[in-house]
């Protein structure tokens, strides 16, 4: 495997693992400073989809006539490796999991003109904006938070494997 690989794959990882502890951080007392940001939603944005871009040039470049290759490529990288992305996945998963809202509650929330405001029922039974307690803002604006990070950090593990498996393939290509 060449460098590259490696360390396109680390910085992938990195990214991951950053995501993930800025989405940890949430469950501290108080507002973070980074919650309900526009400006994070769209760096991470940025961040995912120039990786995501980076490693399917690169798996498009050597893709392998048969698919069950980029498994066995998979096989191919060192356990511990794959052990740190998976943890990294599964990790993201649960945070993401955590903090999504089946149930019709709140979310998405935002302040205007000194009030709250979020998504959620309605008292005539419909879904629509409903004003809220800073409390309420704090904790809907966290949990959306967590889910907007947590959730790319998944995909980042995802990333970083697929760039692994690539680099694995690239010295079989040749013969």
């Amino acid at each position: 495997m060449g460098w590259t690989f490696e360390r396109q794959a680390g910085v992938t990882a990195a990214a991951g693992v950053v995501l993930l502890a800025a989405a940890v951080l949430t469950w501290l007392p108080g507002l973070q400073p980074w919650a309900g940001n526009s400006w994070l939603v769209l760096g991470e944005f940025g961040v995912v989809l120039g990786l995501a871009v980076a490693m399917f040039v690169r798996v498009a470049r050597m893709w392998p006539t048969d698919r069950q290759e980029l498994g066995w490529a998979m096989l191919s990288v060192p356990r511990a490796v794959l052990g740190g992305l998976l943890l990294l996945f599964v990790a993201a998963a649960v945070v993401t999991g955590s903090s999504v809202r089946m149930d019709g509650a709140l979310q998405d929330a935002g302040a205007r003109d000194g009030h709250y405001y979020a998504h959620g029922a309605t008292p005539e039974g419909t879904r629509g904006e409903v004003e809220i307690t800073r409390a309420q803002y704090e904790e809907v604006a966290e949990s959306d938070t967590r889910a907007m990070e947590a959730g790319p950090a998944a995909a980042l593990a995802v990333i970083a494997a697929l760039v692994l498996a690539a680099g694995e393939l690239r010295p079989r290509a040749g013969r």
